[in-house]
């Protein structure tokens, strides 16, 4: 809290300091900048956290321009009314671009916001009778009850404390439940909605909320230069705000707010140093020239924005996304598995029916008619060769992958009725065979992103920082960390996850299935790319994973010294098909079992032996 009182009484001083001192025509220019800084934090929102590129930003700026000039000539709306409105009209708009947007990614998306931006400036010239067509509209000045805001000082004023206001918002919901979801969509998705993360909800949030952002930069550029036409915000524009982001530093509300000023300042410098120099072309022509090669010098020497350029005079690299190197085993302690140590709530097993699955990629049939269960508190392996359709059974059971046939149920549920992300809040919680960390977030907040289905917070809530979303906030890092100590991960709890060796990602993904509280666990090869004695510490883990929480565990693994020495039972796949099931002693006395591990039978007597002492591999 004292921090806060520090930065705020700190930025009302620049700003009261500069209102009363800089001549009216920089206040009239950091006027603009903080406008267009409010327009590139929302696109950051939505582009460099939640990862969804729009290049028609300009056009949701227009839609608010012209909301607070309408509300404010036809209804005589006040300045506090409209400008929300105008906002929160956008944000409507941005829901309903942001659903069939769901369908798009990369370039395909970006093409289709440039047209929704080309499409409204046509609209609003077409539109003649409510828009003014190529005339445009005059906007009245802000004002605040009595008090009329006409004066420079006064909307520079206005306009630095809704950006500082807005910005605070932005980092609040970066730092929330929100943001991690986001940027876990962004960095992989599968496991993002493995983790409870609705897809569809949290990319369309991210759209309205950029979109509010943009309506309200609109709406207060509206009121600061007193007009809006249809040529005041268009495609140019939409690309100055990209070029803001990317020269300021993606993902950083920081940077946004640094590029938005420095691009802003620097094209009235260029208008007034090419008025100096008597050139005959436009000052626009130049401008996007020295724009263009703004862009392509901070994409090649300082890929994270002027944000991070003291990062570079330190001799750091600031890498966007995290590098998957491994780094060193600072800090690295072997997991403990001392029962007790768990102060999770035991959520018991839960009961896995599979019944005549069958599933075909093209010509590949990868399961054929499989059926097995997984009774409550027991693990259950699932072995085959390579291609056998492990993998592809636990996509299912996910719900990634839609089988051809059969039926999938737990604890009664059809699961085929369900979609990924609503599959953990059944009780299942599942790692992946490539390890799916999100290595832009540190080892911690991965560990809250894997609670985000025991999170109640609403968007509104977060954004205004209630008390209730500090406490839940504090619930789940609680809970974090008690993973955290118990698989000796709290010494890197703030590092990048991205920035782990990969036995020390293995326990982190492991962690982020576990605060889920699973009653159902689904486990894909944890002990590839470990080392011997992480294995054995994997092994004691499981066993105390099953007896504190006593969840259920469907395991597949090529490690069989593992599997024989951990599983109840054994389930064996074979081109798609079950060939075997029972106890780990009776698979591997199964005939079709060894020749499916070793191939045709030689010695009858040594391939039972190869497979109990765990030589065979899957």
């Amino acid at each position: 809290m004292a921090r806060r009182i520090v930065w705020g009484a700190l930025i009302a001083g620049i700003l009261g300091v500069t209102a009363f001192t800089l001549p009216s025509y920089f206040l009239y220019i950091l006027s603009l900048a903080g406008i267009w800084a409010i327009a590139v934090i929302g696109l950051d929102l939505l582009t460099g956290v939640a990862g969804q590129i729009s290049i028609g930003h300009a056009g949701f700026m227009a839609i608010g321009a012209y909301a607070v000039a309408l509300l404010s000539l036809h209804l005589e709306a006040p300045f506090w009314l409209a400008l929300p409105a105008a906002g929160l009209l956008n944000a409507l708009i941005g829901l309903a671009l942001g659903l069939p947007a769901l369908r798009l990614s990369g370039p395909y998306l970006a093409i289709a916001t440039l047209g929704f931006g080309v499409a409204v400036v046509e609209i609003l010239r077409r539109w003649e009778p409510v828009t003014g067509g190529f005339m445009g509209l005059k906007v009245p000045p802000p004002a605040l009850g009595p008090w009329s805001l006409r004066s420079d000082a006064a909307q520079y004023l206005l306009i630095g404390i809704l950006l500082v206001f807005l910005a605070g918002i932005a980092l609040r919901l970066i730092r929330s439940p929100f943001g991690r979801a986001w940027i876990a969509l962004r960095d992989r998705e599968a496991a993002a909605q493995a983790a409870g993360i609705s897809r569809a909800r949290y990319r369309t949030l991210a759209f309205a909320v950029s979109a509010f952002y943009a309506g309200v930069a609109g709406g207060l550029l509206a009121y600061r230069v007193g007009r809006v036409d249809p040529d005041g915000l268009t495609l140019m524009h939409s690309i100055f705000l990209v070029s803001a982001l990317i020269v300021g530093g993606l993902a950083s509300v920081p940077g946004a707010i640094l590029g938005a000023v420095s691009l802003t300042v620097l094209f009235y410098l260029l208008s007034g140093l090419g008025t100096a120099l008597g050139w005959r072309t436009e000052v626009g022509d130049v401008r996007n020239v020295l724009y263009g090669a703004a862009l392509i010098l901070t994409a090649m020497f300082l890929p994270g924005g002027l944000w991070r350029l003291p990062m570079y005079v330190r001799g750091r690299r600031w890498i966007p996304v995290p590098s998957r190197a491994p780094a060193g085993e600072e800090g690295w302690e072997r997991p403990m598995v001392s029962v007790p140590q768990i102060r999770l709530r035991s959520t018991g097993g839960g009961r896995l029916e599979v019944v005549e699955v069958s599933k075909r990629f093209g010509g590949l049939q990868a399961l054929d008619r499989v059926s097995f269960t997984v009774e409550p508190g027991e693990i259950v392996g699932l072995i085959g060769p390579n291609g056998a359709g492990k993998t592809t059974m636990l996509n299912l059971i996910s719900r990634f992958y839609d089988p051809d046939a059969g039926a999938i149920r737990f604890e009664g549920h059809d699961l085929l009725r369900r979609r990924p992300h609503e599959i953990v809040r059944l009780g299942i919680a599942r790692t992946f065979q490539n390890v799916e960390i999100f290595p832009a977030l540190t080892v911690r907040e991965n560990l809250l992103v894997g609670q985000h289905p025991q999170t109640r917070a609403g968007l509104i809530a977060v954004a205004a920082g209630w008390p209730s979303v500090r406490r839940e906030e504090a619930r789940l890092r609680e809970r974090a960390e008690e993973v955290l100590e118990w698989l000796g991960l709290s010494a890197l709890a703030d590092r990048p996850a991205g920035s782990l060796a990969f036995g020390q990602r293995k326990w982190v993904e492991l962690g982020r299935a576990l605060v889920a509280q699973p009653r159902l666990l689904l486990l894909d090869e944890p002990a590839a790319g470990l080392h011997p004695a992480e294995r054995q510490a994997l092994q004691a883990l499981l066993r105390g994973i099953r007896e504190a929480l006593g969840c259920s565990i469907l395991l597949i693994e090529h490690d069989m010294n593992l599997v024989m020495g951990l599983c109840d039972r054994i389930v064996v796949l074979n081109f798609g098909r079950v060939i075997a099931q029972g106890t780990p002693a009776e698979v591997a006395e199964n005939p079709l079992v060894i020749e499916a591990y070793l191939g045709e039978r030689r010695e009858e007597d040594a391939q039972p032996t190869a497979l109990r002492s765990g030589e065979g591999r899957a």
